[in-house]
């Protein structure tokens, strides 16, 4: 999608840190970082991304932490300015 509709379309730049833990290795908390263009607060293309997740590849989801920016912003410091956790 391009970036204009999607900012027409109230997307906006969204991060999440996906903590797992691997069928194999229970003991074991890895981390994956996500970044894209979502909508909060019901983040169509992050539960997208997570349901592949749970259908494709053998993990346990343990947490999922989200951050977005309301508004783009020039380059330089970026502070998120909503947090949020799903799971």
């Amino acid at each position: 999608m391009d970036d204009v509709i999607r900012s027409q379309r109230e997307y906006r730049l969204t991060s999440a840190e996906i903590l797992y833990t691997p069928h194999d290795r229970p003991h074991v908390l890895e981390c994956f970082v996500w970044q894209d263009y979502d909508s909060a607060p019901d983040y169509p293309e992050l539960r997208r991304f997570l349901k592949f997740w749970a259908h494709h590849i053998d993990i346990q989801l343990h947490s999922v932490r989200i951050a977005n920016l309301d508004l783009p912003r020039p380059n330089g410091f970026v502070y998120a300015a909503y947090s949020t956790a799903i799971h």
